[in-house]
């Protein structure tokens, strides 16, 4: 599995379903906790685009860094 062969540090979830079949069916497997993070479906209207990129932010920091870095490399 991805999980021997990869430095997987952290597991994030699309929405409230797949956090908690995450929980329920692979967590007991991988012992990584998950973050669960709103939906970016469609049918999540409660949500403005701002507001879900904002929440979804947290994960791009350590990418946005490395792309930074990658830019000013070159």
């Amino acid at each position: 599995p991805i999980l021997t062969q990869a430095p997987i540090r952290a597991i994030f979830c699309n929405g409230a379903t797949a956090f908690r079949l995450y929980e329920k069916h692979l967590l007991p497997k991988t012992g990584i906790f998950a973050h669960q993070l709103p939906s970016t479906s469609p049918a999540n209207a409660g949500w403005s685009l701002e507001r879900l990129t904002e929440a979804w932010r947290c994960i791009a920091g350590p990418f946005a860094c490395q792309a930074a870095k990658k830019d000013a490399d070159s």
